[in-house]
């Protein structure tokens, strides 16, 4: 691996301006902000980098991978389908009511938590049906 791969980092700094690097020139951070055209400033320089960053598919922070030769055709077109309604933000993957594995209401009936909602940071339970604990 190399430094610019994020593996020497300084707080996540470069896998963070490898991500911006990779955006098309018209595209913003969530906060508007864009690195300098060399991309190559330390974090303690005059570039701002935010304290969060959430994204998903849309930010390209997350992307799928290739489907492998197991995967039919009905389930690649379904996969694609979810895909382009989590990008457009279309797709709500948490919706209440859900349940941790102790029985404890966690979202509640008719909240729908998108993905990039910060409740979704505190979020230390397991799931109903999952077996095991968080601490």
């Amino acid at each position: 691996m190399e430094e610019g791969d994020g593996v020497h980092s300084f707080g996540g700094f470069n896998s963070y301006r490898r991500r911006l690097r990779a955006r098309p020139e018209n595209s913003k951070c969530d906060d508007g902000l864009r690195p300098p055209d060399d991309n190559l400033h330390a974090p303690n320089e005059k570039f701002h980098i935010p304290n969060f960053y959430r994204g998903g598919l849309k930010e390209e922070i997350v992307k799928v991978s290739p489907y492998g030769e197991a995967v039919s055709e009905e389930a690649r077109k379904h996969a694609d389908d979810v895909k382009a309604k989590l990008t457009s933000g279309d797709y709500t993957v948490f919706k209440g009511p859900i349940m941790d594995n102790k029985g404890k209401t966690v979202i509640t009936a008719g909240t729908d938590r998108g993905q990039k909602d910060p409740e979704l940071e505190k979020m230390d339970y397991l799931v109903e049906g999952v077996i095991g604990a968080t601490s």
